[in-house]
This record gives structure tokens, C-alpha cells and sequence, in this order.
């Protein structure tokens, strides 16, 4: 099951004025390329990194829903599969749901 997303979820790393590391979280690669993550993940920081495998890129904050929580990231290639999104349509209650993300840095997880 992971297999199917792990090449589309990215860690993002918030760095102060100083260039150090002061939050990080996961992200999603979506088809647009940006980078779909939490705004509370980007919160406070004035530069911000996406690592997705060996590759790392600067990014900005191209849009932010603060009540959703959810912050779109520009960045260039750093390659990674997009994510494939469905129709909310399909979906029915009490359908699986998983959350994929990447626990410590460099190590993914699943949850259900």
C-alpha cells in the first residue's frame, strides 16, 4: 500500500531568518507540481525547503487557506509522482481512509 504513495509524499523543512531548520512536516507532490502541506508546518518561516528522496529545492507559499489549514508550495523539480486525486463524489462514508506522511524526517508512515 505504501508503495503506491511514497513517491508522492515530500518532507518540508520551515527555516528562520538564519537559515535553521525551526519546523518541519510532510507535503504532497500534486499534478500542478506544487506541494500541498499545512499552513502550520510553514508557519513563522522566512525560507522553506521541500526534500522529496535525495532531492532538495527552495520553495514559497503560492496560496493559503489558514481555516482549512492547508498551504500550497512553489517549488521547482525535485521530482517525486504526483499524487493521483479522485472525486470526492466516489467517496462513501465509512470508506478506508489513510493518512500518508513522513515521520522523523526520512522514515514514512501510514495510518488508518
Amino acid at each position: 500500500m505504501l508503495s503506491k504513495f511514497k513517491d508522492s509524499v515530500v518532507v518540508v523543512m520551515t527555516l528562520d531568518t538564519q537559515g535553521k531548520v525551526i519546523a518541519w512536516g510532510s507535503g504532497v507532490l500534486l499534478p500542478s507540481g506544487r506541494i500541498a502541506t499545512n499552513c502550520q508546518v510553514v508557519k513563522g518561516g522566512a525560507s522553506y525547503r521541500v526534500g522529496c528522496g535525495a532531492q532538495i529545492a527552495g520553495a514559497t507559499i503560492f496560496a493559503e487557506d489558514g481555516e482549512k489549514d492547508i498551504c500550497l508550495l512553489e517549488v521547482g523539480d525535485i521530482g517525486g509522482k504526483p499524487a493521483q486525486i479522485g472525486k470526492s463524489e466516489t467517496l462513501k462514508a465509512g470508506g478506508p481512509v489513510y493518512a500518508v506522511g513522513a515521520k522523523m524526517v526520512i522514515e514514512l508512515s501510514v495510518s488508518d
